[in-house]
C-alpha cells in the first residue's frame, strides 16, 4: 500500500486486512450488474453529407452533417482487428504555453473517471470476454482516445468511446489515487539521471514551455476533483472530433455505426482549424542548463540539443534531418564509446513537430560517469563541425539512408503507421501529399543537403548543454549563462 502519509500501526493494520477473512457472497453482492443500457444515450444519428475515396490507400474520407470528420480504412492486414483513434480538441495548443495546466492529470485519470454514471470498474465489467476498451494520449494539436476492438465489437466500442465525449464521468476517486501516487513516488523519480531525464528533459528542451514541463510536488499538492473537472470539462466538450477506423471492416456497415454514434454527438463550439499556439523554443545562442538527482555520485546525464525547426511546408527538411541525426549517432557511437572504453548508451535522434513551425531539434545524449562529461561536450560538437566542413561520403550516407528506408517499409506494412501518418489529414489535405514523398525523401538525399542541414542547425556555438548531476558535484565550464534547478534530496531508505 502506498501512502503520502505515515499511518499509525500502518503495517499490523494492512497486515490484518489481508487475513481477515473474505465474505464472498457478501462481496459479490455489492457489485452491481451493469449492461450497455447503461451507458448515457446519444441523439439522434446525423448523415453524412460528403464522402471521397482515396484511391491508392483504399481509404475514405467523410465529413458527418455535425461537423465530425472521418478517416475509414478497411484493410485485412490484421484479420478481425479494428483501431479507432478518436481526435478531439486542440491538445497542448488549447493552454497558453506560459499558463498553469493540469495537462498531466489526463494520462492518469481522466479515462479512469468513468462515463456517466459508469466508473472505471462498470466499464470493466461491460468488457469482460470482450475486445473493449479506452486509451488516452495528448498531442500537439489534439486530444486522443483509442481503443483496439473487433468487427463483433465495434458498435458498442464507438458508442462508448462516443459517450465518453458527450457525458463524461466524473468519479473522483481515479484523481485521488493519481494523486497519492504521485506524492508517494515523487522523490523516488529523482533518483537517477535517467529519472531525472524522464521527468524534466521535455520541458528544458520546450523552453519552459508549461504544456511539456512536469508538474512540481506543490502542483500536484494542490490538485482536487474539482479542479480536475473544471480544467477537462471543456476540452471535451469543444473542437473539432476526427474520428480515423482501420482495419478488418468487412461485413460492417460502418457508415450506420458512424452517423449513430459519433453522428451522433451535439455540435461543437470551435470545429474549425485549432489555434496557432507556438511552442516555446530553446535559444540558438549556447547556453546550460544543470539538473539535479539525488542518486548515486557515479552517475551523470549529458544532452547537447540542437534547435531546428518543425511544420509541413517544409517537412522535407525535417526527413533529411534523420538521415543527418542517423550519420551523427554512428559517428559519436563509435568515438565516444571507443575513446571512453564504457558500454555507455549514446544516440543521436531528431524531432521534428508536424503539426507546429517550430519546436524541432536534433538532440545527442547519453548516460555517463561524472569524468567522461566534458568530453562528450567536446566529441560531439566536433562532430558537428565535420559535418559542417566536409559533406559525408557516398557510402556513409548508405548506411544511415538504408536502415531509415528499411524501417519504413516495414512500418508501412500496418495500420498504426498509415493512422500515424494521416492525423487530421481530413482538415489539412497536406499530410496526404507529406506521406506520398516520404520514401523519396529519404533516398534523395544527398551529400550536399546533409552539409547544408548542418551548416544550417549546427553552426557555431548553437545548442542547448544539459547535465543532470548528483547534489553537490560542480558543473562542467560552459561559455553562457546557466540555468539551474533546486537540489534533490535523497531519500533515507
Amino acid at each position: 500500500m502506498a501512502t503520502p502519509q505515515t499511518i499509525p500501526n500502518g503495517t499490523d493494520q494492512l497486515a490484518a486486512a489481508l487475513k481477515a477473512p473474505v465474505n464472498a457472497a457478501r462481496a459479490q453482492a455489492t457489485v452491481r450488474a451493469v449492461t450497455f443500457k447503461d451507458v448515457p444515450t446519444l441523439g439522434p444519428a446525423g448523415t453524412i453529407v460528403s464522402r471521397v475515396p482515396i484511391g491508392p490507400l483504399n481509404m475514405e474520407m467523410m465529413r458527418l452533417s455535425n461537423g465530425v470528420t472521418a478517416l475509414v480504412g478497411n484493410t485485412p492486414i490484421e484479420p478481425n482487428k479494428v483501431r479507432i483513434n478518436v481526435r478531439f480538441g486542440q491538445g497542448r495548443k488549447s493552454v497558453a504555453p506560459d499558463q498553469p495546466n493540469l495537462l498531466w492529470t489526463g494520462d492518469m485519470a481522466l479515462v479512469a473517471s468513468g462515463v456517466g454514471k459508469l466508473s472505471q470498474s462498470d466499464i470493466e465489467r461491460l468488457g469482460t470476454g470482450r475486445l473493449i476498451g479506452m486509451g488516452f494520449d495528448i498531442e500537439d494539436d489534439a486530444f486522443e482516445l483509442t481503443a483496439e476492438t473487433n468487427k463483433a465489437d465495434l458498435a458498442d466500442q464507438l458508442r462508448l468511446l462516443a459517450a465518453k465525449l458527450e457525458t463524461p464521468g466524473w468519479d473522483p476517486v481515479p484523481v485521488q489515487r493519481a494523486k497519492a501516487a504521485m506524492l508517494t513516488g515523487y522523490e523516488a523519480r529523482a533518483n537517477s539521471p535517467g529519472a531525472i531525464m524522464e521527468r524534466d528533459l521535455e520541458g528544458v528542451l520546450a523552453g519552459g514551455d508549461r504544456r511539456y514541463t512536469a508538474p512540481t510536488k506543490d502542483d500536484i499538492a494542490a490538485l482536487t476533483p474539482d479542479r480536475f473537472r473544471a480544467f477537462w470539462t471543456p476540452m471535451l466538450a469543444s473542437g473539432p472530433v476526427e474520428i480515423q477506423i482501420v482495419g478488418d471492416l468487412a461485413g460492417t456497415n460502418y457508415e450506420q455505426l458512424l452517423t449513430s454514434t459519433f453522428g451522433a454527438l451535439k455540435s461543437r463550439a470551435g470545429t474549425g482549424n485549432p489555434v496557432s499556439v507556438s511552442r516555446m523554443d530553446i535559444s540558438s545562442a549556447r547556453h546550460a542548463t544543470v539538473l539535479r538527482h539525488g542518486g548515486d555520485a557515479d552517475q551523470a546525464g549529458v544532452v547537447l540539443a540542437y534547435p531546428t525547426s518543425g511544420g509541413l511546408t517544409n517537412i522535407t527538411e525535417g526527413r533529411q534531418l534523420e538521415v543527418l541525426a542517423a550519420i551523427f549517432n554512428d559517428r559519436l557511437f563509435d568515438r565516444f564509446r571507443g575513446e571512453s572504453g564504457a558500454s555507455y548508451s549514446v544516440s543521436v535522434s531528431n524531432r521534428w513537430p508536424v503539426s507546429m513551425d517550430n519546436g524541432g531539434y536534433v538532440i545527442a545524449g547519453s548516460l555517463t560517469a561524472p569524468k567522461d562529461r566534458a568530453r562528450f561536450f567536446a566529441t560531439t560538437r566536433a562532430i558537428a563541425r565535420e559535418l559542417q566542413q566536409r559533406p559525408v561520403t557516398a557510402d556513409e550516407l548508405q548506411r544511415a539512408v538504408g536502415p531509415l528506408t528499411e524501417l519504413l517499409t516495414r512500418a508501412s506494412s500496418g495500420n498504426v503507421f498509415w493512422m500515424r501518418e494521416l492525423e487530421n489529414a481530413t482538415r489539412d489535405p497536406r499530410r496526404f501529399a507529406a506521406l506520398q514523398s516520404y520514401m523519396h525523401d529519404f533516398t534523395n538525399t544527398t551529400p550536399a543537403d546533409i552539409q547544408r542541414l548542418a551548416n544550417k542547425y549546427l553552426g557555431g556555438d548553437k545548442g542547448l548543454e544539459v547535465e543532470i548531476l548528483p547534489n553537490g558535484l560542480a558543473p562542467v565550464t560552459i561559455v553562457g549563462p546557466v540555468q539551474t534547478t533546486p537540489a534533490v534530496v535523497k531519500p533515507v531508505g
